[in-house]
């Protein structure tokens, strides 16, 4: 859906034998009245792979597709092309990343920037994966929208994360944390929300029986208006996810998209308590999530703490950012005993940037006491 107006797309994957035309766009108003129309035609005709990885609706103009292709599952002349269907044409115009040649298992997230009039693409491929260890490279890609050139290419990287575990936590800390979702601001700033994710696959008999993953400490990067990083954080976390989740997945739980893949012995609806929220306001920034609390009173540059997996025994902590440094406090108040679990549900809660106001359901466990409440928020 366009955000700036009630027209949106719809874009199916259909069962023609042919990959390259299997994508349908299609463009409708805010009374869902079609607009336009048109099956999407990869420009490489030897693809194996396609992928739709981001979506840009401009009024009742025209929508922008990103799309990933690759002649083999292993990113054999890969690419990522960026095209548009404007309203009136039957075909797509499209161009090709050449930078992007050979990525692998590549995700995207889309954004339109109207004050500067330009697409900004964030993308996150696999680099290099080894049995002992898998590497990731992450870039911000600035697009015209009326040529679709490409204006600009900055690569995405930890330092500044690093620099504030070194000066404010005293960690050595090599973050290797995956870019989550981006969030354009007011002042034409970037901020990249980020997370450490590592699966865990148990087997039986050569089997996989169960699947789990572990999303782990948070990185957050400024980036400026210029491309380079201003400023970062890093926040330690433990949360342990049933099933496996992909990298990125936090830009579609915004839209109520939460997949869990293969298998978990957990109970899955307690992923809805894990990962985070991230939550800007005019004077500051606030983080969100829900912990074990025996690890509230651990100092903050304390790397192994107790791993939150279920909504038996966790709280809402609440890092207030601002000038630099996180303060760790509690978003619902201390609770009064080890017992007592008051937690948010990250998964069902939406944040009203007009007036600065989140709401969640609230789980308040006290014992065999079980409550659900509906919270607001103001921050």
């Amino acid at each position: 859906k366009d955000p700036e107006s009630d027209n949106y797309a719809v874009i199916t994957s259909t069962d023609d034998e042919n990959i390259n035309q299997r994508l349908k766009v299609q463009l409708f108003d805010g009374s869902h009245k079609l607009l336009n129309s048109s099956s999407y035609t990869s420009t490489n005709p030897e693809y194996k792979k396609l992928d739709l990885i981001g979506v840009i609706v401009d009024g009742g103009k025209r929508v922008f597709i990103a799309t990933y292709g690759a002649e083999s599952s292993k990113g054999k002349n890969a690419h990522i092309v960026v095209s548009c269907l404007r309203t009136g044409d039957s075909i797509f115009s499209n161009k090709q990343l050449d930078f992007t040649e050979d990525f692998s298992n590549t995700k995207a997230q889309m954004v339109y920037d109207r004050k500067n009039n330009t697409i900004v693409m964030l993308t996150n491929s696999l680099a290099e994966k080894k049995s002992s260890s898998t590497s990731y490279v992450s870039f911000l890609s600035y697009i015209d929208p009326e040529t679709l050139a490409l204006k600009g290419v900055h690569a995405v990287s930890n330092e500044k994360i690093n620099d504030y575990a070194q000066n404010a936590l005293g960690l050595q800390l090599n973050y290797s944390g995956l870019p989550q979702k981006m969030i354009i601001n007011s002042d034409n700033s970037i901020t990249v929300l980020k997370e450490q994710m590592l699966s865990e696959t148990i087997y039986h008999k050569g089997n996989p029986v169960s699947m789990y993953t572990f999303l782990g400490n948070i990185g957050i990067t400024e980036i400026g208006s210029d491309g380079t990083e201003k400023a970062g954080f890093a926040l330690m976390k433990n949360q342990m996810y049933g099933g496996k989740q992909e990298q990125m997945y936090m830009t579609g739980r915004d839209k109520g998209l939460w997949i869990n893949e293969l298998y978990s012995h957990r109970n899955v609806d307690d992923n809805l308590f894990l990962s985070y929220e991230y939550i800007r306001t005019p004077s500051c920034s606030y983080v969100l999530f829900n912990d074990d609390p025996r690890n509230n009173k651990k100092k903050e540059n304390k790397t192994r703490r107790k791993t939150a997996t279920s909504t038996d025994y966790i709280n809402t902590v609440c890092y207030t950012l601002k000038d630099g440094t996180a303060k760790r406090g509690y978003l619902f108040g201390e609770p009064d005993k080890k017992t007592h679990s008051k937690a948010c549900y990250i998964e069902t809660s939406y944040f009203d940037r007009s007036t600065n106001t989140y709401v969640t359901v609230e789980s308040d466990e006290h014992g065999l006491k079980y409550e659900s409440r509906i919270a607001w928020i103001q921050f």
